[in-house]
């Protein structure tokens, strides 16, 4: 899109020798025509960028789902929550896409790491889920202390800077 971008301003700016009026007519509107869409959609293309993105943040959250199980059926079968991640029974890493690591801290807190290295913005941010007891079960709370907000599941977003 940007080489047709370029394209376009050169047409505009340098336009082809041709050989009869109409032909420098058509050649003006179409380099003008081309000129004028990339003018328009260019800048839709860091939104649809960003959109990707947050669908890889997305996909890495599901990573911690299983530890969040793992949490809860520790807590039901022994009324307290794990004191390390061996307590759960589950592998360290699945290998996730977006996902550098997983950590479960005291009170069953399930800390997850972003690794995204090709966006400094998401890389090595983290998404931290927080249990609290809601009488025989657990309520989980999500929060994304360094991660833009534009990016968070929404689940994890603060509510009071919705969209930024």
């Amino acid at each position: 899109m940007v080489r047709a971008a370029a394209a376009a301003v050169a047409l505009c700016l340098f336009p082809a020798p041709a050989r009869s009026v109409n032909a420098v007519l058509a050649a003006n509107v179409l380099s003008y025509a081309a000129l004028t869409a990339a003018i328009i959609y260019l800048p839709f293309f860091k939104f649809y960028d960003q959109m990707g993105y947050r669908d890889h943040v997305y996909g890495a959250s599901y990573a911690a789902n299983r530890w969040k199980e793992g949490v809860e059926a520790y807590w039901k079968k022994h009324n307290r929550f794990p004191e390390r991640a061996g307590d759960l029974g589950l592998a360290r890493l699945e290998g996730r896409r977006g996902v550098r690591t997983i950590t479960l801290e005291p009170a069953g807190r399930v800390v997850l790491e972003l690794s995204f290295p090709q966006e400094p913005e998401l890389d090595r941010k983290l998404l931290i889920y927080e249990p609290r007891v809601a009488g025989d079960a657990l309520q989980w709370k999500c929060r994304a202390p360094d991660l833009p907000q534009r990016y968070a599941p929404y689940g994890c977003r603060d509510k009071d800077s919705e969209g930024k």
